[in-house]
């Protein structure tokens, strides 16, 4: 699903970047009327960069129109806010990944299963020291190639994103990642494993805000030998800027004051048990989700 999906979405992509008249145009394999179809020109599209404010909801109402039923008002929201509001990029990226598995995981089978590993989960209640954004916790060392799936652990990852992503305030904070890499060895290092999850982390599995990606406690070989040759290469100049590569102690420049209570024990700083913290959630969400609409 991972390497299917982005072939296709990278396709798309180029035949859209190379349409003469530039426009958008909600297709697919599903017809409209002309009434409800959407074209924005490329060349004079508003570029938005900050709140959804009262003079552009009009825009957000004719996307949201356009759409009807086959992307909800969240979705749009979602993917404008990811976009900055730049409307012709948000619907470019719709109309070429509106139909993303990643966007529509459930808490069951297999997914279930992943999270049970300990590799990525939320830490309720804890956010940045400036701005809002929610704090999820991964932890790679945990996570070996050779013997796990990659398309697991980008599910898992993705879900969470979805789940940070459920709201507008949640959109517009984004989130921060915090990666605690004590215990990382090579062995938990591949190539193509990393850059699927370059790609997550920047947004093109699903349109969610990464605006730190905290690597914490690294190897000292980390930065030379991973970062520097294989994993700087597999991101953008402006993503690279919200990537820190720190110790433990200098979390507290990142997390709001009284951070230590939402952190796992993983870390030595953090308070909260990991199993618990795990546990909760994957039983709340498992309970939202038998609720949603099929």
């Amino acid at each position: 699903m991972v390497i299917s999906f982005l072939k296709r979405n990278k396709k798309n992509r180029s035949i859209l970047r190379d349409e003469a008249t530039k426009q958008v145009v909600f297709a697919s394999s599903h017809t409209f009327d002309e009434s409800m179809s959407l074209s924005f020109r490329l060349k004079k599209e508003p570029r938005i960069e900050e709140d959804c404010s009262t003079a552009y909801q009009s825009q957000l109402d004719e996307i949201i129109s356009s759409y009807g039923m086959e992307v909800s008002p969240e979705t749009i929201f979602r993917y404008a806010c990811f976009h900055s509001f730049d409307m012709s990029k948000a619907t470019d990226a719709i109309e070429t990944s509106y139909d993303c598995p990643y966007l529509h995981l459930r808490m069951q089978g297999r997914l279930e299963q992943q999270f049970q590993s300990k590799i990525i989960f939320p830490l309720p209640d804890l956010t940045t020291k400036e701005g809002k954004s929610s704090v999820i916790y991964m932890r790679p060392s945990r996570f070996v190639p050779a013997r796990m799936e990659t398309e697991r652990l980008i599910e898992s990852l993705c879900y969470v994103f979805n789940d940070m992503s459920d709201t507008r305030e949640k959109c517009q904070n984004g989130v921060t990642v915090i990666a605690n890499m004590k215990g990382w060895k090579i062995e938990n290092f591949s190539k193509d494993s990393w850059s699927l999850l370059m790609q997550a982390l920047q947004g093109d599995m699903v349109p969610t805000r990464v605006d730190m990606f905290l690597i914490v406690d690294p190897p000292a070989w980390f930065q030379k030998n991973i970062w520097n040759t294989s994993l700087r290469q597999m991101v953008s100049s402006s993503f690279a800027k919200s990537v820190h590569i720190i110790r433990e102690e200098h979390l507290s420049d990142f997390l709001k004051p009284g951070f230590e209570q939402f952190l796992p024990e993983d870390l030595s700083s953090g308070w909260k048990r990991t199993t618990e913290l795990l546990d909760d959630y994957i039983d709340k969400k498992r309970y939202e989700d038998k609720h949603l609409a099929p």
